[in-house]
């Protein structure tokens, strides 16, 4: 995003930001302030996404364009306060997260920390409706033609919908750990028992991450400018590829980054058991008998945390999840140029694909020159070497299920109303 985009950007979240402040009750101020404050700073990816995907593809529409790249991060802090709340994390970027400074306020003033955990978690829903509501009003009113705004509404609303079905099944998979072989399992009943867990966790990481953070502004920024439904198809099966690389990478972020430079609890996932795909391929490993253990306990310390990753990195879980993640990232540059989309929106993908490895590459600490092989390998070739049709083998299930096969409600047959 130019130095000119970025700054209209943040005026308009700065216009609608101001607008929602329509109450002259102290409670409403205080929950939007917070609100306010938690939509501050930022990269602005999503946005940048946007409006460089208009762009690119010839768009005429720049104040649209500016207008829903404001709503959609409005949309993102929403949806990023109301998962604090789901998994109870009182800071975020180092500091209190929203439901967090609700709490510790009420604390300080003689609730209990029962109490005021409650208060909090109410106070993050509720400032996350607000979120998500002006972000709709927003959306509704950009001055794009009424059959665009449609389109973008019936974006909007499906892409909240994916979204609460990825938190809901990112919570569910932590209820279940069970990894332990059966004694009349077969080998065959072994290895779908893995495939499943591992679809289950990327299709997390797609409905979760995905269908909001890359999906959605490439697809409105194509449908602003009156893209071709082809090409609104290619961008879904891009962003799925982008969304799942860059979740796969958060995830390896939240175990083996260091807090004070991720802004993410170094202790986090491992206290709330994630089941996220680095779990899963640990799971078919020696070590998870001895990893298993550490994993969703809330009283889990420094120590163990490290014993953790050790664990998972002798393993070979981490060296897999990240060659899974670039294999994912480096697939989604080969996608648009098979796709032949336009030459300007190729470098914007490979501008956004190499940020997110540089961030990763910066993040993560080096790991020792050697890992264990566990017979879980993402592909025989270098990730740089695929592309989106050289699917590895134990991959394709999972794969076809999250990121081929285009959800029906974003397929040619839906989107093609006129514009």
């Amino acid at each position: 995003m130019s130095a000119h985009d970025h700054g209209a950007v943040d005026r308009e979240i700065a216009r609608l930001l101001t607008r929602g402040v329509t109450s002259s009750s102290p409670e409403h101020r205080d929950l939007w302030d917070a609100f306010a404050r938690a939509a501050d700073g930022g990269k602005r990816f999503r946005p940048a996404l946007l409006t460089a995907t208009h762009g690119a593809l010839g768009g005429g529409r720049e104040v649209a364009a500016v207008q829903v790249a404001a709503a959609l991060e409005l949309l993102h802090t929403a949806f990023v306060v109301q998962d604090d709340v789901i998994d109870g994390d009182p800071t975020r970027r180092g500091v209190p997260s929203l439901p967090g400074s609700f709490a510790q306020d009420v604390q300080q003033r003689g609730a209990s920390p029962a109490a005021a955990q409650r208060y909090g978690e109410a106070a993050g829903i509720l400032a996350g409706d607000l979120g998500l509501l002006a972000a709709f009003r927003a959306i509704a009113r950009c001055e794009a033609p009424a059959p665009v705004v449609d389109r973008l509404l019936d974006l909007v609303e499906t892409t909240v919908h994916d979204s609460a079905v990825g938190e809901l099944a990112d919570v569910r998979l932590q209820l279940d750990l069970r990894s332990e072989p059966q004694p009349d399992r077969t080998e065959q009943s072994g290895q779908t028992a893995q495939s499943a867990a591992l679809r289950d966790a990327l299709a997390v990481a797609e409905f979760k991450t995905a269908v909001y953070s890359f999906q959605f502004p490439l697809h409105a920024g194509a449908l602003l400018a009156d893209a071709e439904d082809a090409t609104l198809a290619a961008l879904d099966e891009i962003g799925s590829l982008l969304g799942i690389g860059f979740q796969l990478f958060d995830d390896l972020l939240g175990l083996f980054g260091e807090e004070r430079r991720t802004g993410k609890s170094a202790l986090g996932d491992l206290r709330e058991g994630k089941r996220t795909a680095l779990i899963a391929h640990a799971t078919t490993t020696a070590q998870w008998r001895q990893l298993q253990p550490l994993l969703g306990r809330p009283d889990l310390d420094a120590e163990d945390a490290r014993r953790a990753r050790t664990l998972l990195t002798d393993s070979g879980s981490r060296t897999w999840t990240e060659e899974l993640a670039r294999w994912h990232l480096t697939s989604a540059v080969s996608s648009a140029i098979r796709h032949r989309l336009p030459a300007a929106l190729v470098h914007a993908l490979s501008t956004a694909t190499d940020e997110i490895l540089r961030t990763a590459d910066r993040l993560l600490p080096s790991q020792p020159p050697s890992a264990p092989d566990s017979g879980a390998d993402p592909a025989d070739s270098s990730p740089a070497d695929r592309t989106a049709e050289d699917t590895p083998p134990h991959l394709t299930p999972a794969y076809r299920a999250s990121t081929h096969e285009i959800p029906a409600h974003r397929s040619p047959a839906t989107t093609g109303s006129s514009s």
